[in-house]
């Protein structure tokens, strides 16, 4: 395992941004992240792209209203430029498809638990439809979202898409939301069965030319292969509410979207079964949390994490055909 020091994402940021002028398509070659580089968000050209797969994920932890896990991702390290203007968008139509009109009003940064895209969802269609998001990234960083609106036929729904402001801390973002990227989910509201998805949807914000931060990326890696990084960055500084948990960044530089998960994973000699399984988009980061069960470590008498071992599986999403599987992997902590 190599050890990296001060490494910052600034390069990294800067290519996967660039994704966004391709209007949120994958990227036709392979993406160089290079060690230190100032990032800029780029404005894209277009608004939609070309579809995300038609892997459709699990309707029981797709269909809820929030969709969000109870693990918080942090590293603790992150250093951000503060911007002195709040970033704000121009009203825009989003979609327009199969009677359901969504338009983008105003982005509220301000929001209780993260900043609030503020949308107006009109439906002239004959069914009772219910509207969530998928595949939601700000700034070139996968996140965590919450929006589900029911919107009754030939009404009206005044809605917010909510960036979870933790998840934005992580990243170094803050409140500095310079581009967004994401896709709309439709489906009947009476029995869950899908209607549509949209095309991926990016916008950019009024700081998006001005915009850069950096975000510090030390930490042990254990996995460097095939265009895909992963890096445990430490123990997270707080536990979630169902235990303790280690922060990882994963960093996605192939054309595949991929799912990242654990195996054969021990703490301080046991045999535990951490929660964890994470999604990547091509050229995206994504920071998330390997997370313990506090009842299973009091099982095993373990009331401090000394050590972990695991590896890593890497699938393909959209086939689940195996990518990588990584070595074991032994990381000590103070």
């Amino acid at each position: 395992m190599r050890k990296v020091k001060s490494l910052l994402l600034m390069g990294i940021l800067t290519a996967c941004m660039t994704a966004c002028m391709t209007a949120c398509a994958a990227p036709n070659g392979k993406i160089q992240p290079p060690s230190s580089v100032t990032t800029k968000a780029p404005k894209p050209d277009k608004d939609d792209a070309s579809k995300d797969s038609d892997k459709t994920p699990d309707k029981d932890s797709e269909k809820t209203p929030d969709n969000n896990s109870e693990k918080t991702p942090e590293t603790g390290k992150d250093d951000t430029t503060k911007q002195s203007k709040k970033p704000t968008i121009e009203k825009k139509v989003l979609l327009d498809q199969n009677g359901i009109k969504i338009t983008a009003k105003e982005l509220d940064v301000d929001g209780l638990f993260g900043p609030e895209l503020k949308l107006l969802i009109e439906n002239s269609s004959e069914e009772n439809v219910t509207v969530q998001v998928r595949d939601v990234v700000v700034n070139g960083f996968m996140v965590e979202a919450m929006l589900s609106a029911e919107v009754a036929s030939g009404k009206k729904n005044n809605a917010s898409l909510i960036f979870m402001d933790s998840y934005l801390k992580a990243a170094g973002i803050e409140k500095n939301v310079a581009d967004m990227e994401f896709q709309f989910h439709m489906f009947k509201t009476s029995d869950w069965s899908d209607l549509f998805d949209s095309e991926r949807v990016c916008m950019t914000t009024s700081i998006a030319d001005d915009v850069t931060f950096t975000f510090e990326a030390s930490g042990e890696v254990a996995f460097d292969q095939d265009d895909i990084h992963i890096t445990v960055k430490g123990l997270a500084k707080d536990d979630s509410l169902l235990g303790p948990s280690i922060v990882v960044l994963l960093q996605n530089f192939s054309e595949k979207p991929i799912t990242v998960q654990t195996r054969e994973v021990s703490v301080n000699g046991f045999m535990v079964q951490p929660i964890f399984s994470a999604d990547v988009l091509p050229g995206k980061l994504r920071i998330d949390n390997i997370t313990f069960s506090d009842t299973e470590l009091k099982e095993n008498d373990i009331e401090a994490i000394q050590n972990v071992e695991l590896s890593f599986d890497i699938l393909n999403r959209d086939t689940w055909d195996t990518i990588a599987e990584s070595d074991a992997v032994a990381i000590n902590f103070k």
